[in-house]
């Protein structure tokens, strides 16, 4: 906030930022250089009156330590090693798919070295470089660094990389498409889906990396229909259904959340999920997964049951029923309400998921949802089933299902 106040009054003055006199003494080592880069941009973006760029790799690199600043500096000097692509992103993106993929080797004494101060000591690398340009607008930069060049060189270091630095390439990604309607754009456009569904799709590809490239798809998915429609198109969805069936890694919550804004655009996302495998991997979800993920695997439930028949019946055959009434039952408040939800819509239109409510038991656990919570979904519910079954209500019960 201090920056962004001194910046601007700065540009306004024209005169040379006075930062470092004031605030030196409070950085700590890892962030003189990030400093000592600003201090020379500034006075040049001054002069023709923008915005500070820097400010972007600034919240970037805040959030860094300084074993990642060390990494991303890594990620660079692949780019610089790479062979240079002098044409447009779809050259650069093919010569990036034809690469040989050879073993991972490691690092060379020299490129160690080149990390480290004479006496051996980590120091901080110029990371700012390599992260201003992911995040500075096409028209600041030179023809020579725009988006397609960068992209081209970040989807071949994807391929040719190291296993380490094509997790920084990827994470690289996500920074790219984060906030920024342009590069995310520019991600799609040049075919980037298609080179992070594969990469999902390797057998090789690490945890970490498929939760990035998850994070990268629900970034897109919930920014725009038509970058959605791009990651159904590539396949994505069925990458990321096969992330949820690890109901235990840290991926399948990012690809949870992916697919939810992907089914969220149309009801044909949502045939497209089904298709894929979501709804009996989401019921295998909600009986293994993790208990902070049940109301958003129910809330996606509820998502692609409405409206779509088709849906409604491969819940009920996939055991969808007894996995939402036990939640129902013995889910925290939100997470009930969502599992209440999804059934109140089976219940609303097919016969076979009322009769598998009453025989589960549903009657009983909806009741205690209407009576302790005031649940309108689950009052919805019980009023879709035959008069037997509500044959056991008290009249306290049967008066709170007509009346919430």
């Amino acid at each position: 906030a201090r920056l962004q106040r001194e910046v601007a009054a700065e540009a306004r003055r024209g005169g040379e930022p006075n930062l470092s006199s004031d605030h030196d003494s409070q950085l700590g080592a890892g962030a003189h250089h990030i400093f000592a880069r600003l201090q020379r941009e500034v006075e040049a973006e001054a002069k023709h009156g923008g915005e500070p760029n820097l400010l972007r790799m600034l919240s970037v690199l805040a959030r860094m330590s300084l074993a990642e600043r060390v990494r991303s500096a890594e990620m660079y000097r692949a780019w610089a090693e790479a062979e240079a692509q002098p044409g447009g992103l779809r050259e650069s993106l093919q010569t990036g798919l034809s690469a040989p993929q050879e073993p991972a080797q490691p690092p060379s004494k020299a490129s160690r070295r080149s990390l480290s101060s004479p006496d051996g000591k980590a120091r901080p690398p110029p990371a700012a470089r390599a992260l201003e340009k992911l995040g500075a607008p096409l028209e600041a930069q030179h023809a020579s660094t725009s988006r397609a060049q960068v992209l081209g060189k970040l989807f071949h270091v994807m391929w040719a990389g190291t296993p380490e630095v094509r997790a920084e390439a990827v994470r690289a990604a996500l920074v790219f498409s984060q906030d920024n309607i342009e590069n995310q754009a520019a991600l799609v456009q040049g075919g980037g889906v298609g080179v992070l569904v594969r990469i999902a799709k390797e057998a090789t590809t690490t945890v970490e990396v498929h939760s990035t490239i998850a994070q990268i798809f629900g970034t897109l998915a919930k920014s725009s229909s038509a970058y959605a429609a791009a990651i159904v198109e590539e396949s994505g969805v069925v990458a990321l259904v096969s992330l949820i069936q690890d109901t235990s890694s840290v991926s399948c919550g990012y690809s949870l959340f992916a697919l939810t804004h992907l089914a969220s655009c149309s009801n044909d996302n949502k045939h497209v999920l089904e298709q894929a495998g979501a709804i009996p991997a989401l019921v295998n979800l909600l009986q293994q997964g993790r208990n902070e993920l049940h109301g958003y695997v129910a809330g996606l439930l509820y998502t692609l049951v409405d409206g779509i028949t088709q849906n409604q019946a491969t819940l009920v055959a996939s055991g969808g029923v007894p996995a939402l009434l036990a939640l129902a039952a013995a889910g925290p408040r939100d997470a009930s309400e969502r599992a209440a939800s999804a059934l109140a819509v089976l219940a609303l239109n097919s016969a076979e998921a009322r009769d598998s409510i009453a025989r589960e038991g549903g009657v009983r656990v909806l009741a205690r949802l209407v009576h302790d919570r005031e649940c309108r979904y689950a009052a919805a519910t019980l009023r879709q089933l035959p008069a037997p079954a509500l044959s056991a209500l008290s009249p306290t019960s049967s008066a709170m299902v007509s009346t919430v």
